[in-house]
This record gives C-alpha cells, sequence and structure tokens, in this order.
C-alpha cells in the first residue's frame, strides 16, 4: 500500500512540474509571438508555431493569416497594450467503456490582453512536446476595463467575515461548552448562503457552504476575479451558545 501511494505521489509531483514548465514556456513563447505579430515580424512570428518550418504550403498560409491577426489587434488595442498571464489548463476525460476512449485534451493557455481602457483575451494551445503553439486566437471578447471600488468593498465584508469567524473559534476553545471540536466544525462549514461578487460588476447568491474561514477569491485575469464570502450562521450560533452558556 505505502509503494502505491509513493508511485502515485511521484507520478503526480513528476506530472505537475511537467506541467508548470510547459505553461512557463508556453507562455514565454505566446507572449514572444504576438509581439512580433504586432511589429510586422511575421517570418519570427511562425518559428513559435509548432509546424513543419519547411512546408512552403503551411508557412504561406500562415503568413497569409497573420496580419489579418494584427489588425484585429491593433484595431481592438492599439500598440500600447499590455500582456499577461491569465491561467493554463489541460483537460482529462478518463472512461472505462471499451467504445469510447480516454481523451487528453492539448494544454491551453489564457492570456489577457488591454489597452489603457479595454481589456480581451488571447488563447492558444500548446505542444508539451516542444512548448510550441499549435494554435492562436484573440476571442471575440472585448470589454471595457472595470473600476475596482465596489470589488474592494466585498473584500472588506469577507475580511470581517473570516475576522468574526476567529473570534469565534477562541471564544470555543475559551468557554466551558461540550463537543467543542464539533462547534469549530460548525464554524468553519457553517457559512451559508454564499455571495460572489465579480470584477466586472456581477453578483450572485448561491446556496453553498463557503467552508473554512468563509471566504474565497480568484485573481486569474479581470474577468476570472471574484471575492466570495458566506453568511457566517456558524459563528453567530457559536457566540449565542457562548454567551447563554456562561
Amino acid at each position: 500500500m505505502n509503494r502505491i501511494l509513493s508511485l502515485f505521489l511521484v507520478i503526480f509531483l513528476v506530472s505537475g512540474c511537467s506541467f508548470l514548465n510547459s505553461s512557463s514556456q508556453g507562455y514565454e513563447n505566446v507572449i514572444s509571438q504576438v509581439n512580433a505579430i504586432k511589429r510586422g515580424d511575421f517570418e519570427e512570428a511562425i518559428s513559435y508555431f509548432d509546424i513543419n518550418q519547411e512546408d512552403t504550403a503551411q508557412v504561406n498560409h500562415l503568413l497569409k493569416g497573420l496580419p489579418d491577426l494584427q489588425k484585429t489587434i491593433i484595431d481592438n488595442f492599439g500598440n500600447d497594450f499590455e500582456l499577461s498571464f491569465v491561467k493554463s489548463d489541460k483537460t482529462y476525460t478518463f472512461s472505462t467503456s471499451d467504445k469510447q476512449e480516454s481523451v487528453v485534451e492539448p494544454l491551453k493557455i489564457k492570456i489577457q490582453i488591454n489597452s489603457d481602457t479595454h481589456f480581451g483575451i488571447i488563447e492558444a494551445t500548446i505542444n508539451e512536446n516542444n512548448n510550441k503553439i499549435q494554435y492562436i486566437n484573440l476571442l471575440n471578447y472585448k470589454k471595457e476595463i472595470p473600476s475596482y471600488l465596489y470589488l474592494y468593498m466585498a473584500a472588506l465584508i469577507a475580511i470581517g467575515v473570516a475576522t468574526l469567524n476567529i473570534r469565534a473559534i477562541i471564544h470555543i476553545k475559551k468557554s466551558n461548552l461540550k463537543r467543542k471540536w464539533l462547534r469549530i466544525l460548525g464554524v468553519l462549514v457553517f457559512n451559508v448562503p454564499a455571495i460572489t461578487y465579480t470584477a466586472l460588476g456581477h453578483i450572485s447568491l448561491n446556496v453553498s457552504f463557503q467552508i473554512l474561514l468563509g471566504i474565497g477569491f480568484s485573481a486569474n485575469g479581470i474577468d476570472e476575479t471574484f471575492i466570495t464570502f458566506g453568511i457566517p450562521l456558524g459563528s453567530i450560533i457559536a457566540f449565542i451558545k457562548v454567551k447563554n452558556d456562561k
């Protein structure tokens, strides 16, 4: 059993390191290619593609298409745009059926492109064997860069929820209540419903448990930046129990 766990851990670490390396190298190649496209250096841009560079027909086909991508990027974001990493992901689909094969999707990298006022997303697929680009596309996605004022306010509320939960745990540990571990677990789990506010100004209410300290967040580009906090019902109940016990 220990050998199986050790083997699984080694495989997990090796695959994780490979994923991080491919993501890093692929990201650098995409950044270099987009900058080459911006400059109009299409021959350099083609060198980052996962193709046979001696295949004249394929090279010529790309040389005809890249100017259109250059025009689209510049028309939407100008010449002084900035590029930043959003995320990379890889999808595995496993099947136990003999009729359906397991599928491993190519590594996908998303990069945010933004001007002073608007932002969009560039998506690329990467060949992990050589970290070169199989496909690159500027998604049909252009939005105005939002103000972060309300997001900061949501973050302050989330900090308040986490602080309340921490204080509730401290009060439980100092109290004379029985089964303290169960009450602490309630504080960590019963943060419901969960409220999510995104950087783009969308707000949602989910009847789900926001575990641990009752908060969550993401900062993967503007379109995937959000703050989530749960209503700390567990802490409220704990404070009432502690007060009644006294």
